[in-house]
């Protein structure tokens, strides 16, 4: 599997060169469209790797109470914004037809509060 910090920063990079300047309305309009579908699929990554991150409590080596205490020091996020996604990304141990409707950008973050 190719690296996936390079897979990251790739798409990344992708998304970065979009030239909102440069797309007619018609365009603008579908690349709105595109990005929700693409956010809800990120997000759904994320709370993927969120999971597995915290069933193997890999925030423990760094002395964190918790790994939603190590992700609001890390990213600089709010307590609260950083224990609902580890709530989200536990959820969907439970719950695969929310973690595929996720995944494929159906649903987003929002759908599970």
């Amino acid at each position: 599997m190719a690296d996936a910090a390079a897979l990251l920063d790739d798409a990344s990079a992708s998304i970065g060169a979009i030239d909102p300047d440069g797309l007619t309305s018609v365009e603008l309009t579908d690349a709105i469209l595109r990005m929700q579908h693409l956010r809800a699929q990120l997000e759904a990554v994320e709370a993927s790797l969120l999971a597995r991150w915290d069933a193997n409590q890999v925030w423990q080596d760094s002395g964190a109470k918790s790994g939603a205490a190590w992700l609001a020091r890390e990213q600089r996020l709010p307590i609260q914004t950083t224990r609902q996604r580890i709530r989200y990304a536990r959820a969907l141990r439970v719950l695969p037809a929310v973690e595929h409707a996720w995944a494929a950008g159906e649903i987003d973050r929002t759908h599970l509060v």
